[in-house]
């Protein structure tokens, strides 16, 4: 395994912005597309987890994941009314 020097990656990172900051380099842009209420039992699925896995590894409760699945409302949603 190749070992890596950190703190040398730090510095580079802080001159990158630097020159970022005086116009002198662009900076890469990675545009996500997320994922849609209906996309999560697909998920689930292309996963193979089961539910109680899924929710566990999404970070919601078993409830949460099965209440979400039957009313097709995405996590941000079900956290809001839930929490």
């Amino acid at each position: 395994m190749k070992s890596r020097d950190i703190g040398q990656e730090i510095l580079s990172g802080i001159e990158e912005i630097k020159a970022w900051q005086k116009g002198e380099k662009k900076l890469k842009v990675i545009r996500l597309v997320l994922p849609t209420a209906g996309d999560v039992a697909k998920i689930q699925h292309n996963l193979g987890l089961s539910q109680h896995a899924f929710a566990a590894f999404m970070g919601v409760s078993v409830l949460l994941c099965a209440i979400g699945n039957k009313v097709g409302v995405n996590r941000m949603v079900l956290q809001k009314v839930c929490y």
